[in-house]
């Protein structure tokens, strides 16, 4: 694929490219990251062919589940759940504060 160098610098085969320079690019498209395989297009280059850009990761069911529990949280209790609390928590809070409404 033909690339440009949006930076100078050394990169495919050691070879020095300049800001601007037009290449073909054959390097990798996808690379493992953290056990899972994932698309790849380096930062310092941009496509000039108009490929595809990388696809965003695809979420599994426990990560909607999740989400879904940090809107209803935030709907409830009128404030975003700190990022780290994990759903059983969530779930607790949530009846908590509803409980606590309803008195």
């Amino acid at each position: 694929m033909k690339v440009r160098a949006i930076k100078r610098g050394t990169y495919p085969n050691n070879r020095e490219r300049v800001e601007g320079e037009v290449f073909d690019y054959n390097g990798p498209t996808r690379i493992m990251r953290g056990g899972k395989e994932v698309d790849y297009f380096p930062s310092w280059m941009e496509r000039l062919d108009g490929g595809k850009k990388a696809a965003e990761p695809r979420k599994d069911d426990e990560d909607e589940a999740l989400e879904a529990l940090r809107q209803e949280f935030e709907l409830v209790i009128g404030e975003k759940p700190h990022h780290m609390k994990k759903a059983e928590t969530l779930r607790k809070e949530i009846d908590e504060a509803i409980a606590a409404k309803s008195e």
